[in-house]
């Protein structure tokens, strides 16, 4: 519920994600996780720093151990949020015949695996 967008959450969604966010550090957690879907949904890498430092000195350790791996990795997160092409075809394709294998694994041969991925 923090990673989708608001438009996204289904009424009951809303309502256990407004209860929750009286709590200051969800509250927190929230502005600063749908800060940082933004920037990557809407490839505004200019504030990809600014973002960064804020979360780096946040209050809230997982966030900040988050911020922290993003900083190690720098140059691939900057251009990552700044390029619009991804290899999601690519990932779809390699993730289709593990499926298919992983569901007859023990019940068939290589022969029904091979006519179900053809």
């Amino acid at each position: 519920m923090l990673v989708k967008g608001p438009k996204t959450l289904s009424q009951p969604e809303t309502v256990i994600l407004h209860h929750l966010q009286h709590n200051p550090d969800v509250a927190h957690i929230y502005e600063r996780v749908q800060h940082f879907a933004a920037i990557v949904r809407e490839q505004r890498s200019g504030e990809l720093g600014d973002w960064l430092e804020r979360t780096r000195h946040s209050r809230v350790k997982p966030l900040v151990n988050f911020a922290t791996t993003l900083q190690q990795d720098w140059s691939a997160v900057s251009v990552a949020v700044s390029l619009s092409w991804n290899n999601w075809q690519t990932e779809g394709q390699v993730n289709r015949p593990k499926f298919i294998k992983r569901q007859i694994y023990g019940r068939a041969q290589f022969d029904l695996l091979r006519v179900r991925i053809l």
